[in-house]
């Protein structure tokens, strides 16, 4: 069970991925001059690509690698001059706004649940780590 699921979050990630880069190649330089930075130029889907294989694979950084493209997808913020959505390409965020009392621009905090249901799978199937056996000591 635990092998089948970490097959699904192979894929997942590297379908995201690849989501990720089809959503860099037809927004950059046309429309959404947001959409791009926030991806960080393609790094992140390609990223998310490369950790899928791996853990597809069963290389060996494939898991840590996958954990770590699932924790920088949670957070979901977006201030006048800062935003973060990783998961911008495949995400289902819950976010909340809040407004300054002195009326300067609002902040956006959200989390990501499609990265962190994830997360939970990668947590549950995580390997095991093999205990050393002494003999005597």
């Amino acid at each position: 069970m635990n092998r089948v699921s970490l097959i699904l979050v192979a894929i997942f990630e590297i379908v995201s991925g690849l989501a990720g880069l089809l959503l860099i190649s037809t927004l950059f330089g046309k429309i959404s001059y947001e959409v791009v930075p926030m991806l960080w130029y393609g790094v992140f889907p390609l990223a998310s690509v490369v950790a899928g294989l791996l853990l597809l694979l069963q290389r060996r950084y494939g898991f840590s690698l996958s954990v770590l493209v699932q924790l920088l997808q949670l957070p979901f913020i977006q201030m006048a001059l800062f935003s973060l959505n990783l998961g911008v390409a495949l995400n289902l965020t819950v976010s909340a706004y809040w407004a300054p009392r002195n009326g300067d621009a609002g902040m956006v905090l959200g989390i990501n649940f499609l990265a962190l249901g994830v997360l939970v799978v990668l947590w549950l199937c995580r390997p095991k780590l093999a205990v050393a056996q002494t003999d005597g000591i």
